[in-house]
């Protein structure tokens, strides 16, 4: 059912189904949590092929494969290689963002580097704050997905090049510069700082959806500096530059669990 559903919706990718174990699960839940997982994922492919051969279009749909494990080393391996010998055309890393502390879930990418297959897309699942995308990158991840974009914004929380932010700080009160001052994006070539300090304050939905832009096109941009930034042979230097100016008030773990 689950694979019918994502093939009616058309999705260039899909994922096939898993169980996302809560990041303070035992091992012993753990492991059941992560051989079922498993046994989902043949009988996913299994589905898969089957709905794509009765399809029989050009339009070919990629089924990935989600790794789990929680924070066990040796299970986070097993996983990997386990759904890299599926031979689908990618692989997706799932149960990052569902209480681990960063330090977990950086140590997990280190360990999983090099069990990940060279030739196919890895996939972060839930992840999406700067510092993380940029950490993730450096230890092989292409793609991310993630919420929190558009739910710090509708908290009035937004990025900079400078760090996190929050418009309803004092300092915005008159304040006619916008958001940032390198970016592009719609909200800030056209609204101040003041201005949408105000319609937050006052509780306009039109303020949560001009964060969400900015923040989501401050993603987006950061996303295409790290590709021109590889490209380049420049990325660790462009990261540490980065992470070096970006303030993390807290240095909390901030993904889909907010």
């Amino acid at each position: 059912i689950a694979m019918q559903i994502q093939a009616d919706l058309g999705a260039d990718v899909i994922m096939a189904f898993d169980e996302c174990a809560p990041g303070t699960s035992d091992k012993s839940y753990a492991r059941q949590a992560m051989d079922r997982t498993h046994a989902w994922a043949i009988k996913c492919k299994i589905a898969h092929e089957k709905i794509q051969k009765e399809r029989a279009t050009n339009a070919q749909q990629m089924l990935f494969p989600i790794a789990q494990g929680v924070v066990y080393d040796d299970l986070r391996v097993e996983s990997v290689k386990f759904m890299s010998e599926l031979d689908l055309p990618g692989i997706a890393i799932g149960g990052l963002s569902v209480g681990e502390s960063k330090e977990e879930m950086y140590h997990t990418l280190d360990i999983l580097q090099p069990h990940l297959p060279e030739n196919k897309p890895h996939y972060l699942m839930g992840v999406g704050t700067p510092e993380d995308i940029l950490e993730a990158v450096d230890r092989g991840i292409d793609m991310f997905d993630c919420v929190l974009p558009t739910r710090l914004a509708r908290h009035g929380t937004f990025w900079t090049h400078e760090g996190r932010f929050h418009i309803k700080q004092s300092g915005f009160k008159n304040s006619s510069e916008p958001l940032d001052t390198t970016c592009t994006c719609y909200t800030c070539r056209n609204y101040e700082k003041s201005y949408l300090r105000h319609i937050f304050t006052e509780g306009e939905i039109l303020a949560m959806s001009l964060l969400s832009i900015h923040n989501l096109h401050f993603l987006l941009d950061l996303t295409a500096k790290i590709r021109d930034h590889i490209n380049k042979g420049t990325f660790l230097e462009y990261k540490r530059t980065f992470l070096s100016e970006f303030v993390i008030p807290g240095q909390g773990q901030e993904q889909d669990q907010l």
